[in-house]
């Protein structure tokens, strides 16, 4: 804990604990922090919604518990971020070891006039402040950072430092600006996999063995894609009145696995042509991805859930066909041999493959924007 001091080595000695840990709760009251996570229960036993005949209740109460997770102090610069506590356990080899809603999960410290905050004073990491610039001594001497990136219009570093990750944000538009923003969490199992990538030759049908590749493309009505769904439960879910594209996310939660369907506008009207509605897409999502319990099995590449971008780009053995960006993620596509195209979607914010999508064939240009 030599690299922490002061409020933000009580605060961080704090992650990983419930929301109910006492060290926390007498941090918070001595602060005069009077937000905590709530539950809907909780919002609801306080009365914190009420119920008009014009309001979903159950909606709201949902909405103001997820807002309620994170607990911000304008006054000290930092705000704390929770995360539900099942999620949590997830992905950390020690789990919170309490029946409590809550984990707190992520600090972060900002710097004056961003957000509502007045700014974070003092040291956060090391000898690196709210103060700091890449410039500075203090900001080199940690090192090169894992990656730069630009996440929420900010150029963000990203460090592995003992236990902890970091993410060092720095405003885009200005010439070697001070820091806008600092978040700390504590290491997590996929932060192992991109620490320690696994670079092993793989048989180029590895991925032979996925669940649903087979039936990947085929009609949605076809006896194998009747029998794939109905052995996982799913063979009662399509709904016409849904429209295109379906989704099927039954097993989402359990298997890791998302199914989409989509009708061909090149089939309509053609009896012949391609079928009507296909199983388009099938997505394979990592442990604690949107509360996932996580596809377990292989990937296309020999990937591994946790790896980095430029590891993905080594596994695959050539540059992808096209790369897309939102604030929060990264995906590359890659169209295989067989026809279909892989999609590999990565988190800008821990910089790890998150989640794995298949697309048919009959679906690749369209994927690709060819």
């Amino acid at each position: 804990m030599a690299d922490l001091n002061g409020d933000v080595l009580a605060l961080v000695e704090c992650l990983g604990c419930s929301c109910e840990d006492p060290r926390l709760e007498a941090f918070l009251v001595h602060k005069r922090i009077h937000d905590r996570p709530m539950t809907p229960a909780q919002l609801e036993d306080e009365g914190a919604v009420e119920d008009d005949g014009d309001t979903d209740v159950e909606y709201e109460l949902a909405r103001r518990s997820k807002e309620s997770l994170v607990v911000q102090s304008e006054r000290h610069g930092f705000c704390l971020i929770f995360q539900p506590r099942e999620d949590h356990d997830l992905v950390h080899r020690t789990p919170c070891g309490v029946e409590a809603p809550f984990v707190l999960a992520q600090i972060a410290f900002f710097a004056k006039g961003v957000q509502i905050y007045q700014g974070f004073e003092g040291v956060v990491f090391r000898d690196v402040g709210m103060h700091t610039r890449r410039s500075d001594t203090a900001y080199a001497a940690l090192g090169p950072p894992l990656a730069r990136r630009s996440v929420y219009e900010t150029s963000t570093d990203l460090f592995a430092l003992g236990d902890w990750v970091l993410n060092f944000g720095f405003p885009e538009k200005e010439q070697d600006p001070p820091l806008a923003h600092v978040h700390i969490r504590r290491k997590n199992v996929f932060d192992d996999v991109m620490l320690n990538p696994r670079m092993l030759e793989v048989a180029p049908d590895t991925d032979a063995s996925m669940p649903g590749l087979p039936q990947l493309g085929r009609s949605s009505d076809a006896p194998e894609v009747q029998d794939f769904l109905a052995g996982l439960g799913l063979n009662d879910e399509i709904d016409e009145d849904i429209g295109c594209p379906e989704e099927m996310n039954g097993r989402a939660r359990s298997h890791g696995i998302v199914i989409y369907f989509k009708e061909l506008p090149e089939a309509l009207g053609h009896a012949h042509a391609l079928p009507k509605k296909i199983v388009s897409a099938i997505t394979y999502k990592r442990r604690g991805d949107l509360r996932s319990l996580g596809y377990c099995g292989d990937l296309p590449f020999g990937l591994h859930f946790g790896d980095r971008p430029d590891i993905a780009i080594a596994k695959a053995k050539h540059p992808p066909a096209k790369v897309s960006e939102s604030e929060e993620l990264r995906s590359y596509y890659w169209r295989v041999a067989s026809g279909m195209v892989v999609q590999a979607v990565f988190s800008l914010v821990d910089w790890q493959l998150a989640r794995v999508t298949l697309h048919a064939p009959a679906r690749a240009s369209a994927v690709l924007g060819a």
